[in-house]
C-alpha cells in the first residue's frame, strides 16, 4: 500500500475512533490491517501536504507541532472557544498538546508573565526602593527586585527599561499541578508581587503629595495592573523542560489560564 493511502486510512481510523486530531508522530510507527508501517517525519509531512491538496484532510492548528483531522469534520460546541476576536483555537490547542504528550495530569513550571507600568523604571530608583537588589547600568538597564521565596517556588521580578515588568515563577524541581489547588498557589504568588509593587507606587504618590502639601489617596494614576490581566509569556508543562510554549501565538492572560483549566476539566470529565 502506498504511503499516502496507509497514512490516510490510519488517520481516518484514529479520528473516527477517538475523536482526536493527529500529528506526524502518530505515523512514525503504526499497524494497519495486520501490516506494520513506519515512515520518516519528512515522508509523513509530504504526504500530509498531498492529502490536503486532495481535500481529504485539513489543518486544525499550527504550532510547534501541526494538528490535522479529516476534511469537513464538524467540531463539538466545546471546541469553538475564541480569544481576542480572532479565530484562534488556543484553548483547544493546549488541550491537544496535553493529549499528544500524554499529559493527563499536567503540571506547570518556570512560568513567565509580563505587564507594563508607566514610569516604573524611573519610579523605583527615585524612591530608593528597598526591593531593588541590582540595577544593570552597563547593558540592558534592568532592575532586579528581591525574590519572593514561598514553600516550593521562588518568584523573581525584573523591571525593564521599557517599563515592562517580567515575573518568573521558578519551580522546575517542584512543578505545580494544573488543578484548582495549583492555580490557587500560583495566583497567591502573583498577588504578592502585585501588592508589593503597589506599595512602592503608593509611596511614590504620597511623596509627590507631600512635596506639594496636598493630601489625597492614590486616585488611580499609579496603579499596578491586576494580576489576572498579566500575559503569560512562557510556561513549561511536565517535568523539567519537556514541553515549553512561548511567543505571541500562545499568549494568554492569567484569567484565561483559569478558563483553560475549567475547559480542560470539563473535557476530561466528558471523556471519562
Amino acid at each position: 500500500m502506498k504511503a499516502k493511502d496507509s497514512i490516510y486510512l490510519k488517520l481516518k481510523e484514529i479520528v473516527e475512533k477517538s475523536g482526536n486530531d493527529v500529528t506526524y508522530k502518530d505515523f512514525i510507527s503504526f499497524d494497519l490491517l495486520g501490516v506494520h508501517y513506519s515512515y520518516t517525519p519528512g515522508t509523513i509531512r509530504n504526504n500530509f501536504s498531498v492529502l490536503r491538496r486532495e481535500g481529504k484532510i485539513e489543518l486544525v492548528c499550527r504550532s510547534p507541532i501541526a494538528f490535522y483531522t479529516l476534511a469537513g469534520l464538524k467540531y463539538e460546541k466545546g471546541m469553538t472557544y475564541r480569544y481576542r476576536g480572532v479565530q484562534n483555537k488556543i484553548v483547544d490547542f493546549y488541550i491537544k498538546v496535553f493529549k499528544i504528550h500524554g499529559l493527563n495530569d499536567p503540571a506547570i513550571h518556570d512560568i513567565r508573565l509580563k505587564f507594563n507600568i508607566p514610569d516604573i523604571h524611573s519610579i523605583l530608583p527615585s524612591i530608593k526602593s528597598n526591593l531593588i537588589t541590582n540595577i544593570d547600568k552597563i547593558s540592558n538597564k534592568d532592575i532586579t527586585l528581591k525574590d519572593i521565596p514561598l514553600k516550593d517556588i521562588i518568584v523573581k521580578t525584573t523591571v525593564h527599561h521599557s517599563n515592562n515588568v517580567t515575573v518568573m515563577i521558578a519551580c522546575s524541581e517542584n512543578p505545580i499541578p494544573f488543578n484548582s489547588m495549583g492555580l490557587s498557589t500560583l495566583t497567591s504568588a502573583l498577588t504578592r508581587v502585585e501588592e508589593r509593587l503597589q506599595r512602592e507606587l503608593d509611596t511614590y504618590y504620597q511623596n509627590k503629595l507631600d512635596e506639594t502639601n496636598e493630601y489625597d489617596c492614590n486616585n488611580g494614576l499609579f496603579k499596578v495592573p491586576h494580576h489576572m490581566s498579566w500575559t503569560v509569556a512562557m510556561w513549561h508543562f511536565g517535568q523539567d523542560s519537556s514541553l515549553g510554549l512561548s511567543g505571541k501565538t500562545f499568549d494568554i492572560n492569567w484569567n484565561e489560564v483559569h478558563e483553560l483549566y475549567h475547559i480542560y476539566l470539563k473535557k476530561r470529565k466528558k471523556q471519562q
